[in-house]
């Protein structure tokens, strides 16, 4: 072969050789990459991957995602909490960020049950539409986190009300279940989304015998510091 000749085709190759060794790191790549470690249980790697996109892109919320469930893999929740909730911030709507936070908060420890101040009220409406059952509970357990806080500070205020001298605003909100077992007992979850419920609970437990069919309506009243 002409000496020259090969000179050329080398000469042209160059680049794109580079090109090709450039779209490794390329952003959408790095996710991919990163990804497939994740599946293979290589954290250190899949981290190192999620790294890179997140130096580049603070807000790429698949890298924020991905970057969560690892830290979830390791046991790490505190920091899992942290990333899905960034990966909300930039996508309120994705779904898998919003089941791996639930899990996370259930799976750590610190976030133990506390207190939300208010009332819940239980009505039980059978078939046709008569009041069968009636609770009313003034102490309500949940989720000590933010998550909980800025959900209830969504809810229409009703009233303002004073307590030991702080004004209060009163969060309602009314959740409609149709009942599908025999028994409802003295625990509850708030859908959150389509997807994921914040678990909650009644201070004290109870049974009401309902039948199927019959409908159940929880009215939360939250009191919130009104600011």
């Amino acid at each position: 072969m002409n000496l020259s000749f090969l000179a050329i085709i080398i000469l042209f190759s160059v680049p794109l050789i580079f090109a090709y060794g450039e779209s490794e790191h390329d952003i959408d790549f790095l996710v991919y990459k990163g990804g497939q470690y994740l599946k293979l249980f290589e954290y250190d790697e899949a981290l190192f991957h999620f790294d890179l996109v997140l130096s580049e892109e603070p807000d790429n919320v698949d890298a924020l995602y991905y970057k969560g469930a690892v830290l979830s893999g390791l046991g790490e929740y505190d920091e899992a909490v942290e990333y899905y909730e960034q990966a909300l911030n930039v996508d309120p709507q994705k779904q898998d960020a919003l089941l791996n936070l639930q899990d996370a908060l259930l799976q750590n420890a610190s976030y133990e049950f506390g207190f939300l101040d208010g009332v819940l009220e239980v009505k039980v409406h059978d078939s046709k539409g008569d009041l069968i059952a009636f609770l009313r509970a003034t102490k309500i357990k949940a989720l000590e986190h933010k998550i909980v806080e800025n959900f209830v500070e969504k809810w229409p205020v009703t009233k303002v009300i004073t307590l030991d001298n702080q004004k209060l605003a009163v969060h309602q909100k009314e959740f409609l279940k149709q009942v599908e077992k025999t028994t409802i007992l003295g625990f509850h979850e708030i859908p959150y989304s389509e997807n994921v419920n914040i678990p909650l609970t009644a201070t004290w437990h109870y049974q009401i015998p309902v039948e199927k069919g019959d409908v159940i309506s929880y009215t939360y009243s939250i009191y919130r510091p009104l600011i």
